[in-house]
């Protein structure tokens, strides 16, 4: 039976260029909990007003921007998210991801 060759520990260049990037982005917000799906399309809000998450199998800690992004995308690519709400967004966030 042939011996399987063992594969060096060594990051490829491409690992060391990604690792070097990586170190080099900011900081970001504290971990937090997550909804991990978070789009318009996983919210409601009742009669009453009161607003609510669906759809929470994805739910995770991580880095709130992970939650942020989608509705950045939404903004800057496709404009199904106009500027003031975004702006609005923005604010009630504190923060801007892009």
């Amino acid at each position: 039976m042939a011996r399987r060759q063992r594969r060096s520990h060594r990051p490829s260049g491409h690992a060391r260029r990604l690792a070097a990037d990586f170190a080099g982005l900011p900081a970001g917000l504290p971990l937090c909990a997550l909804h991990g799906d978070a789009w318009d399309g996983n919210d409601a809000v009742d009669a009453d007003g009161t607003a609510c998450l669906l759809d929470l199998e994805h739910t995770c800690c991580g880095p709130p921007e992970w939650d942020l992004v989608s509705t950045s995308v939404k903004h800057r690519t496709t404009a199904t998210v106009t500027a003031a709400a975004y702006e609005d967004f923005c604010s009630a966030y504190s923060m801007d991801v892009t």
